[in-house]
This record gives structure tokens, C-alpha cells and sequence, in this order.
């Protein structure tokens, strides 16, 4: 009968807790991160493993205190993030952040942005994850931009507020009436009676039966409906168009708007003469 080998349990020496972090500042002066919880060998010990040194810790092996952990020792002593253990927020520190970001940037923060001006260890994107989430002490079912538009009354893209039809045509108005042209759906800038609109945005929603607006409708079409005006022609003064014999003409006089028929007669002046020569 063959005798089994004893299996040879290799002794681990004690560890301390300042050795742990010697051997933490080493593997960061060299890779450029700190160590996490894995069975990665430690760079000045390769008889060492990270997750046996997290396993002595959590369960107080090898001479270290009981109830600890890797990410907490370093969180404590070197200020490392810990991603399960995040302090809490509040609304009033995340409008604080954010007032901070307007006044240096000169826009309020968005949820795709990253780091946050104020604290470095902070990204906005996971801000806005815990608002959705009710994560870190906060309240689920907002956001970031939901955040920001009822307290700071920021354009929220998601949000807006419904348009309708006299509305658009009354930013139309206001804007002939001040350039003494019709908008434009390329027209660059904001509507200045609408802080916020863009004649672009308008035409979208026009076309796409966006915020309220019934769709397949374009700028120009409601123009046209309106004013009688023919598509991609805004200017001032008169504009005849040929339409079943008559032709219609549209004054514009001092931002007023009026309508007036005219039947078909030919003027001396208006029509061309034609010089031919006398056959012979």
C-alpha cells in the first residue's frame, strides 16, 4: 500500500499594514494605477498576490485587523476612490458643482461629460446615473438635465415645451417686422423672442410631428399657408405670382400684412417689344 505525500504547507509571514502600502505605492510609481483585488503578483514580491492580501485583510489573516479590506485601506490612507463605498451626494452640492462648471465654461454640464470642474474624483456621467438610479443618498427618477432645468432653468433637449402653429407664425412676424426678411430654416442664431428656439429646431419639429405639431409641415409651407408666400422667396416689397389667370399680389407695408387681386391686363410698359425687319 502506497503512503500518500503530505502535502507542504508553505508558511506566510506576517504582513503589517504599512507594508501593504509600501508594497501599494511601489506598484503605483510603476504601472501608474493602484492595485486592485486581483490574483495579479505584487511587483515587489511575486510570492504575493493582491486578492490573498484582500482575503488577509478582510478576514484578518497574517497578523492584520479584521473587517477591512484593499480598496478601503487605500481609500483611507491614500485617498484612492472606492467605487463600492462612494461618499454621498446631494442635490445642493451637484447645482454647486454645476454653477462652478457655467461660470467657468460658460454652458451647464451635460450627462456625457466627464470630469467635473470642481471635484476631479467626480464624472457627470455617473452623477446622472445616480440621480436615474437613486444611488450615493439621492432620489431615483430624475436626472441631470431634468436637475438642472427645474432649478436652473437650463434647456433640457428631452423636455421641451410644446409649440404651436400661432406661436411659430408669431416669431415669424416679430422677425420680418425686425430684419425685414422671412426666416429661414438655415438661419443661424436663436429666435430672439424665444430665447432658446432655433429656427432649424422649429422646422424639425414641423417636419418630424415633434413637441405637439402635427408633422409633414415645413417653415416655408406654414409661411406659404399664412402669407401666401412661394417657397425659399422672403423679401421686402411686392411679389406677383401667376395663379389660374389672375395674379395676386402681396404688399408689405410696416410689417402688415394684406392681400389684393388683380385682373390680367397687359401694360404697355410691362410688355417687351419685338423689332423685325420689313420683308422686302
Amino acid at each position: 500500500m502506497k503512503k500518500r505525500r503530505r502535502r507542504v504547507r508553505y508558511l506566510r509571514l506576517l504582513l503589517t499594514v504599512s507594508q501593504v502600502l509600501a508594497w501599494a505605492d511601489h506598484e503605483f510609481q510603476k504601472t501608474g494605477h493602484w492595485p486592485g483585488c486581483t490574483g495579479e503578483r505584487v511587483l515587489a514580491d511575486r510570492t504575493e498576490t493582491w486578492r490573498n492580501i484582500d482575503v488577509a485583510l478582510r478576514l484578518g489573516f497574517r497578523g492584520l485587523p479584521k473587517g477591512s479590506s484593499l480598496a478601503r485601506l487605500l481609500s483611507e490612507h491614500r485617498g484612492v476612490r472606492n467605487h463600492r463605498r462612494l461618499p454621498r451626494l446631494t442635490v445642493a452640492r451637484i447645482l454647486t458643482w454645476a454653477d462652478h462648471e457655467f461660470q467657468k465654461t460658460g454652458h451647464w454640464p451635460r450627462c456625457t461629460d466627464q470630469e467635473v470642474l470642481a471635484d476631479a474624483t467626480e464624472n457627470w456621467q455617473r452623477i446622472d446615473s445616480a440621480l436615474r438610479h437613486g444611488c450615493r443618498g439621492l432620489t431615483a427618477g430624475s436626472s441631470l438635465p431634468q436637475l438642472l432645468a427645474s432649478h436652473r432653468g437650463a434647456r433640457n433637449h428631452r423636455a421641451l415645451p410644446p409649440l404651436t402653429e400661432t406661436q411659430i407664425v408669431a416669431w415669424a412676424e416679430a422677425h420680418f417686422r425686425r430684419t425685414g426678411e422671412w426666416p429661414k430654416y438655415q438661419s443661424a442664431g436663436t429666435v430672439i423672442e424665444a430665447p432658446g428656439q432655433t429656427w432649424q429646431a422649429i422646422n424639425s419639429a414641423l417636419q418630424q410631428g415633434l413637441r405637439g405639431l402635427p408633422g409633414g409641415d415645413t417653415l416655408a409651407k406654414l409661411l406659404a399657408r399664412r402669407f401666401g408666400i412661394r417657397n425659399r422667396t422672403y423679401s421686402r416689397g411686392a411679389y406677383r405670382e401667376k395663379d389660374s389667370g389672375t395674379r395676386r399680389r402681396v404688399h408689405v407695408s410696416r410689417g402688415v400684412i394684406s392681400d389684393a387681386e388683380e385682373t390680367k391686363t397687359h401694360r404697355a410698359s410691362r410688355t417687351p417689344t419685338h423689332v423685325g425687319h420689313d420683308n422686302k
